[in-house]
């Protein structure tokens, strides 16, 4: 009888083994699942959606790249979808990678996208215009030129959705040097959507101070999230010390992390889900982990920002995504006192 219960014991905690072993699986294979066509034109955004295996399979993350950023890169991105934004003809390999908790690489993929003209043509011009992407990657963007403290109409924001908006398609539309938009005008915005039935992304940006060809800061808004908006939504994004200086000093002061201060114009809540691009440098570049929080000078009180999607591209830009305004503070982990 001992020697049945003995056995019967072994092949239980075998059997828990087991499971433990096969919930703990890692990913070991991924695929881009491709659309119908891999040819996509100029200013114009494709969705590649990808598929791990197991399905439940572990991982860290997840990591898209282009082997020529210069026709198309990788825009916004999750687990399993990743935005491509053509930017001129011509060709380029999308990469996908995955990772585990100690960066190493568990599987891969890639996909060669040709970009085309307006026309659908392979060959011509560099193909930039009004929809064009690129933060400070152009030297010579084609964007409209920098206007100081004004607020941005909604003939040209209804005009530049009209241009740019492709039915079944997200596209972009470029502003820059504004520093509002109404409501109301996200709101037509929206109306014209509709009307074509595509979705046109509106990036407002705003220039450096001393380059102006460079974009400091961007923020994109989706005029889908503009229904319950009332007021002005107010467009700056600075990262100067004479904006930032103050908070980065007393985060300095009290916590040993590395941070990174960005002042948004903006007070309290934009009303809806904002992106955010924001040119830091390299300083976080080697961060294991970046956390995101909100910071209220007034009432000397920093905040979490979870689930904000934060990432630092190649290029030195932040991007994350948030309803707030006002002081945020990226910092290389969990906020560490002194």
């Amino acid at each position: 009888m001992k020697k049945i219960l003995s056995t019967f014991m072994a092949l239980l905690m075998a059997v828990s083994l087991l499971g433990v072993t096969a919930s703990a699986a890692r990913v070991n294979r991924i695929r881009i699942i491709s659309p119908r066509s891999t040819e996509i034109r100029v200013n114009r955004t494709l969705t590649l959606e990808t598929r791990i295996t197991p399905s439940d399979g572990e991982y860290h993350r997840i990591e898209w790249d282009s082997s020529d950023w210069r026709i198309a890169d990788v825009d916004n991105y999750d687990d399993e979808y990743a935005d491509i934004i053509a930017y001129r003809v011509g060709t380029t390999v999308i990469s996908v990678r995955v990772f585990d908790e100690n960066n190493r690489r568990l599987a891969s993929d890639s996909i060669e996208i040709t970009v085309t003209g307006p026309g659908g043509s392979t060959g011509g011009g560099s193909g930039s215009g009004g929809g064009n992407n690129a933060l400070d990657r152009d030297p010579e963007p084609s964007n409209p030129p920098a206007v100081t403290d004004s607020k941005i109409s909604a003939a040209t924001v209804t005009s530049a959705v009209r241009a740019n908006a492709v039915r079944g398609q997200t596209s972009h539309a470029n502003f820059r040097g504004y520093s509002s938009v109404a409501s109301a005008t996200l709101k037509s915005a929206n109306t014209e959507m509709q009307r074509v039935g595509g979705v046109v992304l509106l990036n407002f940006d705003t220039m450096n101070a001393t380059n102006t060809r460079s974009v400091e800061g961007r923020l994109t808004i989706n005029p889908r999230h503009s229904a319950n908006l009332t007021g002005d939504i107010q467009l700056g994004v600075y990262t100067n010390d004479g904006a930032t200086g103050s908070t980065r000093r007393k985060f300095e002061r009290f916590f040993s992390n590395r941070v990174v201060v960005i002042k948004a114009m903006q007070k309290g809540s934009y009303g809806m889900p904002v992106n955010y691009a924001v040119k830091i440098g390299t300083d976080l570049a080697n961060a294991r982990q970046l956390m995101l929080y909100s910071y209220d000078p007034v009432t000397n009180r920093a905040m979490t920002i979870n689930n904000s999607n934060i990432w630092l591209d190649r290029n030195g830009y932040v991007h994350f995504t948030t309803n707030l305004g006002d002081d945020l503070v990226i910092a290389d982990g969990a906020l560490r006192l002194r």
